[in-house]
């Protein structure tokens, strides 16, 4: 088998990496050192041109917005629901509820109703 040659990016590359710059340009580009937190290793990552039409923001700032928005529909959605809730007119009383008429548990409530008036 034999070794492919190595392309000019990648030739800049190891050349910068085993130098230890912090960036190099290859094409028009330049490419930034970058160390992966997780493995160590060390990678050219190319460096962003000026952001066309919108101004980006940082992660953590859109983030805190989201939130800060969600906060705020949660509060409206329940100050509507609590002036919504009206009491209910009818209220039953404690014989009311013990006297069911349910089919299957008349004599337990019949009983219940007896011992309790004892």
């Amino acid at each position: 088998m034999v070794k492919r040659k190595l392309n000019d990016y990648f030739k800049l590359m190891l050349k910068s990496k085993k130098q230890g710059a912090e960036s190099f340009e290859y094409g028009g580009n330049h490419y930034d050192k970058i160390i992966n937190e997780k493995t160590g290793m060390i990678l050219y990552k190319k460096r962003q041109t000026k952001p066309s039409g919108k101004q980006t923001k940082p992660k953590q700032q859109d983030l805190i917005t989201k939130m800060e928005k969600l906060n705020i529909t949660q509060k409206k959605s329940t100050e509507k629901k609590s002036t919504q809730t009206k009491p209910s007119g009818k209220q039953t009383s404690q014989k009311q509820q013990q006297s069911c008429t349910c089919p299957k548990n008349t004599k337990k409530t019949e009983k219940k109703i007896k011992s309790s008036k004892k």
